[in-house]
């Protein structure tokens, strides 16, 4: 059976693509040679400018931004709509309370976006201390404590580009440190700690303005290009020699980036590379390439003609071209490219992992490693693919606007 990406949403009309996630007034330079970095002193090299997410996608639901305004759907069983009221198994749309929103990110029970200004909000569930707001709940207890989109404070400087995991949120700021708070599964904060509710810097990075993570690695990119990733158990920054990147996409396993001659490169252990890849290897298959993202266990990447490229793992049908007939089975290393009639502007990929003790991270829950993929059409349609039994998301929704659930 082929799955069809199927329209969700109309997000507020149109827009023109990725917006600079760097404050107006914020210097696109990277930390002076003189200052102790993951990458180095800086080279001679071209600047690669950072694009705002301006879509993400979880299990549970999605956000978009357009016309200046952030928009959520798909269940709020943990508010994570951004009302603060607790609504399960309700699901609808909401316009969230961010001002000057230029970029997004979706945890499992949890967003944050990051503000024109560089300041970053969080809202939906207080679990593992993923909204940044100090207080530290239990893992196990997700629905304790509800929140509305809320100030993270303690940055230090102001943001410019941000990610999350299912229950931990990263940063890079302005003057180029990285910083994240939240569950510190397999040291992807950067920390020997178990778990903080407030950001802490990693120590190590400067000149940094990209990160990607998830829930057992982080990286982060410079401006010229050079990547360094820690998590998996290893808590100090290592550099990826011979990477020169422009854009990250970082899953549970491993990774992959567009390198700054438009290729795809990846590494780690995840279906679809063709075995473990310990460094960086080229996947065959890709030109033109404008975005990447990683999800659980697979990628989703769109070039510049508006067509969506998946690869990857497949046990929920989140690469677009039907579940396999047995959820064990490795997937193919050639990319899946999706037929569709409409063209895309972004996308975003995402997934479930288990808690590191065996535990679900939902109550109640019954199912983990699914995955989930979007794109946004350049008409401002957002369309989400997955095995239609796990589909979290309303598919028949017409315009973007507060209103009753449908």
């Amino acid at each position: 059976k082929t799955v069809r990406p199927l329209p969700v949403l109309l997000i507020l009309g149109a827009c023109d693509g990725a917006t600079p996630h760097r404050p107006e007034s914020a210097s696109g330079s990277p930390a002076p040679a003189s200052t102790p970095s993951a990458f180095g002193p800086p080279a001679p090299a071209p600047t690669f400018a950072l694009q705002a997410k301006t879509l993400d996608c979880g299990n549970y639901f999605g956000c978009s931004i357009a016309a200046g305004k952030l928009a959520c759907w798909g269940y709020n069983q943990f508010g994570q709509l951004g009302s603060g009221r607790l609504a399960y198994p309700a699901r609808g749309r909401a316009l969230v309370a961010v001002p000057s929103p230029v970029g997004i990110t979706i945890g499992l029970t949890h967003a944050c976006a990051l503000t024109g200004e560089g300041a970053v909000y969080c809202w939906g569930t207080s679990s593992g201390g993923a909204l940044g707001d100090g207080v530290l709940n239990p893992p196990d207890a997700p629905t304790s404590r509800i929140v509305r989109p809320t100030k993270v404070e303690g940055l230090g400087a102001r943001a410019v580009d941000l990610d999350a995991g299912s229950a931990h949120t990263c940063v890079v700021l302005e003057d180029g440190a990285a910083a994240c708070w939240g569950e510190n599964h397999s040291g992807v904060l950067g920390t020997e700690a178990s778990s903080t509710a407030k950001p802490v810097r990693i120590a190590g990075v400067a000149g940094a303005v990209e990160i990607a993570t998830s829930d057992a690695l982080t990286c982060v990119r410079s401006a010229i290009g050079e990547v360094s990733c820690w998590g998996r158990k290893v808590t100090v920054p290592q550099r990826l020699e011979g990477l020169c990147a422009r854009q990250l996409a970082v899953a549970s396993g491993g990774a992959c980036a567009l390198e700054c001659t438009g290729a795809v490169s990846c590494w780690g252990s995840l279906p679809g590379f063709g075995g473990a890849a310990p460094s960086p290897k080229p996947k065959e298959g890709f030109r033109d390439v404008a975005e990447i993202r990683g999800g659980l266990a697979h990628f989703v990447a769109r070039d510049r003609a508006g067509r969506v490229v998946t690869w990857g793992g497949n046990d929920s049908g989140q690469l677009g071209n039907g579940k396999p007939s047995d959820w064990t089975s490795a997937e193919p290393d050639s990319p899946v490219v999706l037929e569709t009639p409409w063209k895309a502007q972004a996308v975003c990929a995402n997934g479930i992992v288990a808690r590191p003790d065996g535990k679900a991270y939902l109550r109640p829950a019954t199912f983990v490693d699914t995955g989930t993929s979007c794109a946004r059409s350049t008409e401002g349609e957002a369309y989400c693919w997955r095995e239609p039994d796990l589909d979290y998301v309303p598919k028949t929704a017409r315009e973007m606007r507060v209103r009753r659930a449908i």
